[in-house]
């Protein structure tokens, strides 16, 4: 008989995407080591046994064949075969730590935050407006697809037409756009990190407006946790490098990756103010240059009415001379 059944393995389902099957054999009718011989003809054969007590008596024995990922360590190197795609890097010392993340890799994600970063006022054309649209269309589709989302503000005009929208904002931030501080991106970055340890989160997103010129944003969605792990790693294609650490290598991850996730976020406000100018400063031009033309039409506009009042007081004039005379 094969576990879990059909029932509780769809019920897993909704738990998470990593659900082990497996069968159970009685000793009586095999042993391990036959049970082992059995599957020789197979690739990359394993044999495990529990243990209990002083006496190292194996309780249960897992047998297993032919796994779809390959975790494997050979010396400084890690090696990973996933479904016959091949990656390779050095793990710095620590290779469990990079066994944890390839596992939490699989976890399903149940809960994303979703960070609206807009400005505090108005009057800047579609800038605000674009990033509200983004959020709104992403959180719809999330929940489309069963998933839980926690939103959060960073501005006032964000803040204001998502809470008219309706929507129910966990954290919120304002008044930050004219002139963002490092300390305004450390005091959003411990608040996200602080959901994401304890487990409320499973992914934070931010949406903000990425300054390419005076005249020019582009609307980017970046995501801030869990790190990706190029981030980490150097990417792929990167020739593996021996690092030496001093402290070790968990202690300098430990200050460094909240650093990192401060910076990435300190960026995204200075880009959106920047930006923010920048579309302000186009908004205003494009409204003076629209106020100039508007003035024009309508000059010419009372030029001609006034010209074709006086032509015609002057035909009045002449046609009751004429009657006169």
């Amino acid at each position: 008989m094969y576990y879990p059944d059909l029932e509780t393995f769809k019920k897993l389902t909704r738990e998470g995407n990593l659900i082990p099957v497996y069968r159970e054999i009685l000793a009586d009718v095999e042993t391990p080591v036959t049970a082992l011989s059995k599957l020789a003809a197979k690739s990359h054969v394993f044999l495990l046994e529990s243990v209990e007590g002083n006496e190292k008596w194996g309780r249960f024995s897992f047998l297993g064949a032919d796994p779809q990922l390959i975790f494997r360590v050979s010396g400084a190197e890690v090696i990973i075969s996933n479904n016959g795609s091949i990656r390779r890097f050095r793990h710095g010392g620590d290779p469990l730590r990079h066994l944890q993340a390839l596992l939490q890799a699989h976890d399903e994600e149940r809960t994303v935050s979703l960070i609206a970063m807009t400005g505090d006022r108005g009057l800047a054309g579609s800038f605000n407006a674009s990033v509200i649209r983004r959020v709104l269309e992403e959180d719809s589709r999330l929940r489309a697809e069963g998933m839980k989302t926690r939103l959060t503000g960073v501005g006032k005009k964000g803040i204001g037409t998502l809470k008219f929208r309706g929507h129910e904002l966990v954290a919120s931030w304002q008044d930050l756009s004219d002139h963002p501080e490092y300390h305004h991106a450390r005091a959003i970055t411990k608040r996200m990190i602080e959901v994401f340890v304890g487990g409320e989160t499973d992914r934070v997103r931010v949406f903000y407006n990425h300054f390419v010129s005076p005249i020019e944003q582009r609307l980017v969605d970046v995501t801030i946790l869990p790190i990706p792990h190029q981030e980490v790693t150097g990417g792929a294609g990167r020739r593996p490098v021996s690092y030496l650490y001093e402290p070790n290598p968990a202690d300098i991850f430990e200050r460094l990756l909240p650093a990192y996730i401060e910076i990435t976020v300190y960026r995204a406000l200075l880009e959106s103010s920047a930006s923010e100018q920048g579309a302000r400063m186009s908004a205003m031009r494009n409204a003076s240059e629209a106020a100039e033309e508007m003035i024009d039409d309508l000059t010419l506009a009372l030029n001609r009415a006034r010209q074709a009042a006086i032509t015609q007081e002057i035909l009045e004039v002449v046609a009751g001379a004429e009657a006169l005379g």
